[in-house]
């Protein structure tokens, strides 16, 4: 069974349920004037059918497939005008202070900074040590502990022999905080 000339592989996709009534009423029209058996009909536009919605099934899938260099991408391009990094220590800035922050949005945020630095090749691991995180974070060594155990707990963050790193997870976390942190700022800037 072949497919007419209009029916494109790019048509077949932009609208497979056109298409499919289209060649299933082609096999009635001419299974009506006797130019086809039954059998012929079904399994032909069975066929098409199928092959249609198995391509729609796996692209509707890979477009689903998402890796944390292209999140980590997505968020800096979006938040370019709200969070900078600093060029020689790699932290992060915000137009807002950094103390307003709780302990684990900071954590979140120094481990986004760190990973997006590592993504744009600026550095060669994207795990931070706890002692930087303490230091940076202004956090007591308890306090650190006790967030980055929930944290690797929730899945955003995972600790390794070179420190600990934020997951994917982490970084759609951080981007949740980020807009609302950026939303705050906003609300602040406008009622000033």
């Amino acid at each position: 069974m072949s497919l007419k000339s209009s029916h494109t592989f790019s048509n077949i996709m932009d609208n497979p349920l056109k298409v499919t009534k289209s060649l299933f009423m082609s096999r009635m029209y001419h299974w009506h004037n006797g130019d086809l058996n039954k059998v012929g009909i079904i399994k032909g536009v069975t066929a098409s059918l199928w092959k249609v919605l198995t391509q729609l099934s796996k692209d509707s899938i890979k477009d689903l497939l998402i890796d944390k260099r292209e999140v980590a991408i997505q968020l800096a391009t979006e938040f370019k005008n709200f969070l900078r990094i600093e060029s020689s220590k790699h932290v992060p800035l915000l137009p807002i202070p950094l103390s307003d922050i709780s302990l684990k949005n900071r954590i979140l945020l120094e481990l986004g900074t760190r990973y997006l630095t590592y993504a744009g090749d600026i550095q060669e691991n994207p795990a931070l040590s706890r002692e930087i995180l303490k230091t940076r974070s202004k956090g007591s060594d308890s306090g650190i502990r006790g967030t980055l155990s929930k944290l690797r707990k929730d899945g955003l963050i995972e600790t390794s022999d070179k420190g600990d790193s934020i997951t994917i997870e982490g970084l759609m976390e951080l981007r949740m905080i980020l807009l609302r942190l950026n939303e705050e700022y906003q609300q602040k800037e406008g009622a000033i």
